[in-house]
C-alpha cells in the first residue's frame, strides 16, 4: 500500500508524531514523508521511506493533488486544512492541538494504530540539562536553570546552536545522539525535551502543564524550586541522594 505521512510545524511537533510513522514503516507499507527537511534524521529512525517532501515547498502541491498528483491509498495528517487537500481513498488526520483536557501524545497517536511508548533503547549515562525554548514563556529564567547545573555535578549544559551561554550547541544529528546516551534530561516542554523522551531518556519536564509533555516524563510545575527538583530525581547523583517525584 502507498502511504503519505504529512507533518508539519516544529522539532516537538514532529517528535510526538513519530510512532505513527514508525507504525507505518514496521507495517510495510511503501511511505513518502511530508515534513521539513531537516528533518530527516528523525524520520531516518523511524524506518525506511520512500522519498521526503519538502511540506512547504512548491513540490508539494504536485504530491497533495496538483496535475499528477501521487496515487496514495493512504494519508496520515496532523492538521485538517492539509488533510482535506489529499485525493486518496483513505485520509486520516487530526488537530494541530489537542483538546482541553487531552494530553498531546494520545491525541497525536489516535490518527491511526500506534505505540505511543515506544523508545529507542541503548546504554545510558549522565544528566543533560537543556532550558533553551523557542518563547521566554515555555520556560524560567536562565540563572535558574543554572543554579539547578550547578546543583547536580558532572550535569551538562545543552543549547541550540544560537544559544551562546550553553556549554554544547549540538546540531539535530548531534542532539539526536546525546538523547540516545543520556540517562536523565531535564528541560522545559520544549522539543529537545521530547526528542529526549522518545530516545529512551528519563526526563524531568518543568512546565505550566502536563497536557504537551512526552509520555513518562516526570512533570514538575514551573513553579517548583531547585531543591524540589533535585528530590524528584530518579536515581542518586553525586551530591544528592536522589529519591522518587513526590
Amino acid at each position: 500500500m502507498r502511504a503519505c505521512f504529512a507533518r508539519g510545524g516544529a522539532l516537538g511537533d514532529f517528535v510526538l508524531a513519530m510512532p505513527v510513522l514508525r507504525a507505518l514503516c514496521d507495517e510495510g507499507h511503501e511511505v513518502d514523508v511530508a515534513c521539513n527537511p531537516r528533518f530527516r534524521p528523525l524520520v531516518d529512525l523511524c524506518g525506511r521511506v520512500a522519498r521526503i517532501w519538502d511540506i512547504d515547498a512548491a513540490e508539494s502541491a504536485w504530491m497533495l493533488g496538483g496535475d499528477a498528483p501521487v496515487d496514495f491509498d493512504l494519508a496520515v495528517c496532523f492538521t485538517e486544512g492539509r488533510g482535506r487537500m489529499f485525493p486518496c481513498r483513505d485520509t486520516r488526520w487530526v488537530s494541530s492541538r489537542p483538546p482541553e483536557g487531552v494530553r498531546a501524545w494520545a491525541h497525536f497517536a489516535s490518527v491511526y494504530p500506534c505505540h505511543p511508548a515506544w523508545q529507542l533503547a541503548g546504554p545510558r549515562q549522565g544528566v543533560v540539562i537543556a532550558p533553551g525554548a523557542s518563547s521566554p514563556g515555555k520556560t524560567r529564567p536562565l540563572d535558574w536553570w543554572l543554579a539547578l547545573h550547578r546543583a547536580i555535578p558532572g550535569s551538562r549544559l545543552v543549547g541550540g546552536p544560537l544559544e551562546p551561554w550553553a556549554a554544547e550547541r549540538p546540531d539535530l544529528p548531534g542532539l539526536i545522539a546525546l538523547a540516545r546516551r543520556t540517562a536523565l534530561w531535564i528541560g522545559p516542554d520544549t522539543g529537545p525535551t521530547h526528542l529526549a523522551a522518545r530516545c529512551g531518556s528519563r526526563v524531568i519536564a518543568v512546565a505550566t502543564s502536563d497536557q504537551w509533555t512526552p509520555l513518562g516524563s516526570a512533570w514538575m510545575p514551573m513553579s517548583s524550586s531547585t531543591d524540589e527538583i533535585l528530590a524528584a530525581l530518579d536515581f542518586p547523583v553525586p551530591g544528592n541522594a536522589g529519591g522518587a517525584p513526590g
